[in-house]
């Protein structure tokens, strides 16, 4: 503060020193000569004094000088970390740490407009990289990385050669890379203001979250055979409480249900299902975990149902009871698995020049399979000569299938064999016969040839 004040009329120090010292010498001789003085005669006596010696302080016009900065001089940045991590919920509250810092972050707020008319103000976001933004408040907080200290170091680069005024960081301190060590051993040429919200209203009651984690599964080489999905359930103050892990399809169908009693506040269980696929080939399943009380009851069959997100309406629950079961985050209650039950249905072509006994029981083994698909090309009657001088009409098909085709193109002659086609898409498939071409070959995964 006096490094700023100077006097316009210093030059006049002597006039001011003489004028305050004969004043109080005058102040003083009227009162020490009197016999008696009083306590109040000595602070008037005090008053007078420094009203003196302030007129003499006018007389040199003070004045104090303050610097500020140019409108628009310096660079003032606002980044927002744009991952995922700020859908948490704080313990205790309602909303989301994103839901929470909207308001801030609209550029038509009180304080953006009024920082707006000292600094540049610039808008970033990152998740990984950090980008430029035109708008902070309309930001779907969806990233799946927080490159807190990437974010960080772009911006020093990027404003190596502007004068910044700071940056505001609004994160939830949660990042994906090594900021601790970035921050501890950099030395920035501007400040870094981390927003972060009230960690006292956090430490007042412990963190309530269930996560489902290291989610696996495991299919059979059998056909059959079930596959087995697993994952580690863990609860953090929750105890007491009840948890439903539910397996569900791609579509939503309930395959399996487990009710798990959650004991302790740092609570960890592994959970497995053995399922049936409901269909071959590659396909995906999910894997969800809610608590007893959020899951609504079928008020019918008594049983919980999967639905997600979804309140039973018999709760009657006041907005404290509310706030202390609420989770800070249900983004980890789900992960979702691929299940690759065989690369089938795998295709077997089987031909056979007649009929014969080993044909059924081949046909009938294979079909049963879900994996396979079974097509059947078995001769019945060889080609014949072209005349038959017993007949009194001479028919171009042949004697087995008069009668049964009215598609003259497509039947077979006289002089050809008669195929029989077995199993479903095979008469599409081998329309031509057996297959003679790499097309119409490779499409099968084996071929049986019989007699």
């Amino acid at each position: 503060m006096f490094d700023s004040l100077f006097f316009g009329a210093y030059d006049w120090w002597w006039l001011a020193v003489l004028l305050a010292g004969t004043g109080c010498a005058l102040v003083l001789w009227s009162y020490l000569g009197k016999r008696r003085i009083t306590a109040i005669g000595l602070l008037a006596m005090l008053f007078k004094c420094v009203a003196i010696v302030s007129i003499a302080f006018c007389l040199l016009q003070p004045q104090l000088r303050l610097e500020r900065p140019r409108p628009g001089a310096n660079l003032l940045a606002l980044v927002v970390d744009d991952s995922r991590s700020m859908q948490i919920r704080a313990a205790g509250s309602m909303q989301a740490r994103a839901d929470n810092l909207r308001p801030w972050l609209d550029a038509e707020s009180a304080w953006q407009t009024r920082a707006a008319q000292d600094f540049e103000v610039r808008r970033y976001h990152f998740s990984k990289f950090l980008q430029p933004a035109s708008e902070l408040n309309t930001l779907a907080f969806s990233g799946q990385h927080s490159s807190l200290a990437t974010a960080i170091s772009t911006t020093q680069s990027r404003f190596a050669q502007r004068n910044v005024a700071g940056v505001l960081l609004f994160t939830d301190g949660l990042a994906t890379d090594d900021a601790r060590r970035l921050l501890k051993a950099s030395d920035f040429p501007f400040p870094v203001y981390p927003v972060l919200e009230n960690a006292a209203t956090e430490a007042a009651s412990s963190i309530r979250d269930l996560a489902l984690s290291n989610p696996s599964v495991s299919v059979s080489p059998f056909e059959l055979a079930p596959a087995r999905a697993e994952a580690r359930l863990s609860a953090d103050g929750l105890d007491g409480s009840e948890a439903v892990v539910s397996l569900l399809t791609a579509d939503g169908d309930l395959l399996e249900q487990q009710r798990v009693h959650i004991a302790g506040d740092r609570f960890e269980q592994q959970i497995r299902f053995q399922f049936q696929p409901p269909r071959v080939g590659l396909q995906f399943v999910e894997l969800r975990a809610q608590l007893a009380s959020e899951v609504p009851t079928d008020t019918r069959t008594g049983s919980a149902t999967a639905a997600s997100g979804h309140r039973p309406e018999t709760l009657d629950l006041s907005r404290a009871e509310i706030i202390s079961r609420i989770e800070v985050t249900t983004a980890n209650n789900h992960c979702a698995l691929v299940v690759d039950r065989g690369g089938g249905p795998y295709r077997i072509l089987y031909v056979a020049g007649r009929p014969n006994w080993e044909f059924k029981f081949i046909r009938r083994a294979l079909e049963e399979d879900v994996e396979l698909e079974f097509h059947g090309l078995v001769r019945i009657a060889k080609k014949e000569a072209r005349f038959n001088f017993r007949d009194q009409v001479v028919e171009s098909a042949n004697p087995l299938k008069v009668g049964f085709s009215d598609d003259e193109e497509t039947v077979e002659q006289y002089d050809e064999p008669v195929l029989l086609k077995f199993g479903e898409g095979a008469g599409e498939a081998l329309n031509a016969g057996v297959p003679s071409g790499a097309e119409s070959l490779f499409a099968y995964h084996a071929i049986i040839l019989d007699d």
